[in-house]
């Protein structure tokens, strides 16, 4: 019963994945795609030391996240110079 309803989940997913890339556009699915790979795993990574940190000293904290700018912040300016285009515009948002 489990084992059907996996397959069944991941039928359902590719399907309604091949579905969207073909609403959208191969070309924008797939950039979208491109930089997702490179944001989910940097956000998860930053959530996971926000939240493990919460108790720790101010100094403590800011080495942590300083250090992971130092590793995700060259990743994420690599890959939207890449994208261009609107990937610039909105990665500029934050910092206004």
């Amino acid at each position: 019963m489990l084992r059907a309803a996996m397959t069944t989940g991941a039928a359902v997913a590719v399907g309604g994945t091949i579905a969207v890339r073909e609403k959208v556009g191969r070309d924008n699915f797939d950039r979208s795609v491109s930089f997702y790979k490179v944001a989910i795993p940097g956000w998860c990574v930053y959530k996971v030391t926000d939240l493990s940190t919460r108790h720790v000293p101010k100094k403590e904290r800011d080495a942590r996240f300083t250090s992971l700018h130092n590793t995700w912040a060259p990743r994420a300016l690599a890959k939207i110079l890449e994208l261009r285009g609107f990937y610039i515009k909105v990665s500029l948002q934050p910092s206004v």
